[in-house]
């Protein structure tokens, strides 16, 4: 509950979302709230790993749940809740779970489909139409960061802007379908 506060009173809330998940998904499998940090163990991992696999999850979305915990288990030894002695995370690894889903990019082909799609017959698409592109051609830069662009962002033939996530800065030339998009905007 601590950090999921924290996490509201410093405005991160993608992270409070997450965490509230995690939190809701593991008690929905373990039902003693008051289970302490030191009972949170290697074998309760498997079995809450066992359960979410019943659920359907994928390797990601496990991973996914297991780092929130492994982040808010960190937390508690910074802060002196638990010893690190007990820390589960050095003999359960979460990077098991990685590489395992099925990742399926979209082919030349495809891509060009969507590039050579005509809307003139549905230009309630074209805004959809527009951001893919966009995001296509600026290396996949994410939504939430798309929407926070503004004008100030161009820097001659570059786009320069922080990335909400990680606060890593991008620069990235503007090219051609880019411009595009960029001058159908113009107002």
């Amino acid at each position: 509950e601590a950090t999921i506060t924290l996490m509201d009173t410093s405005g991160r809330t993608g992270y409070k979302r997450s965490f509230k998940d995690t939190r809701n998904s593991f008690f929905g499998f373990h039902q003693d709230k008051d289970l302490s940090f030191k009972n949170l163990n290697v074998g309760l991992l498997e079995k809450y790993e066992a359960y979410l696999r019943s659920r359907k999850n994928q390797d990601s979305g496990i991973a996914f749940r297991m780092r929130s915990i492994r982040a808010i288990y960190n937390s508690a030894i910074r802060n002196g809740i638990v010893k690190a002695e007990y820390y589960p995370f050095d003999k359960y690894k979460i990077s098991k779970l990685k590489g395992k889903g099925f990742k399926r990019a979209l082919s030349r082909e495809e891509i060009k489909k969507i590039l050579d799609t005509d809307l003139s017959e549905r230009p309630d698409l074209i805004d959809s139409k527009n951001y893919f592109i966009f995001s296509y051609y600026t290396r996949g830069i994410n939504f939430v960061d798309l929407m926070k662009l503004t004008k100030d962002c161009i820097q001659g033939e570059n786009i320069e802007y922080k990335r909400s996530k990680t606060n890593g800065r991008f620069v990235i030339k503007i090219m051609p379908p880019v411009q595009a998009v960029l001058d159908y905007y113009a107002n």
